[in-house]
This record gives structure tokens, sequence and C-alpha cells, in this order.
């Protein structure tokens, strides 16, 4: 019981900056390509303009193939 609880918490503490990493590489081809402008030196660009809808549609298909084929053997 233990040993399970440890596994469980440790996924759920990693899954949050998976997905910020999912993010922010979605957001820079997105940039990228629609309006290279936003994106600052260093590669950066503000997280309030990664939240459109066209990257969070690709986040949300990402995630759902993640949980997916995080089920399968």
């Amino acid at each position: 019981m233990g040993i399970h609880f440890c596994l469980a918490f440790c996924e759920i503490v990693l899954a949050v900056p998976l997905i910020k990493l999912f993010e922010q590489s979605l957001c820079f081809s997105y940039y990228s390509v629609h309006d290279p402008s936003i994106i600052e030196n260093g590669g950066s660009i503000p997280e309030a303009l990664c939240k459109v809808v066209e990257i969070q549609q690709d986040l949300a298909t990402i995630r759902g193939w993640k949980s997916l084929l995080d089920i399968v053997p």
C-alpha cells in the first residue's frame, strides 16, 4: 500500500512540469509560424500568450493521448 501511494504521488508531482513543457513547446511552435516577433530573446514567450485556443486544443490532444498510452501495459 505504501509503495503504491509513493508511486502515484511521484507521478502526480511530475505531471505539472511535464504539462508545462508540452505547453511551452506548442507555444514556441505556434508563434514561430504565426508571429515570430512575439518570441523574446532566449526563446521565451509570455505565458499568457500560450493560452490561446489553438495551443490549448493541441495540448488537450497530447494530454489525452498521453493518458491513454500511460495505461497501456
